[in-house]
């Protein structure tokens, strides 16, 4: 499975700066499921939180991941 898009939820201001390094980073991998990507969002998110020089990582919130092929 591919990434079409990842969106940022409930993160506060700026959020989608967040998605956008998380998206950019994966670039062009491949989960074997939702599940598979799930596992991963937390560390990922404070990656990109530290990546990016923010002081913190949010406490709510998180990922929102649109697959390709997804025409739910």
């Amino acid at each position: 499975m591919k990434i079409s898009t990842i969106e940022a939820h409930d993160m506060g201001p700026n959020q989608q700066e967040i998605a956008t390094w998380v998206e950019n980073h994966l670039g062009f991998s491949d989960f074997t499921s939702q599940e598979a990507f799930d596992a991963q969002e937390i560390a990922l998110i404070a990656l990109a939180c530290l990546e990016l020089g923010w002081h913190s990582v949010p406490q709510n919130g998180g990922l929102t991941v649109e697959w390709e092929g997804n025409n739910d």
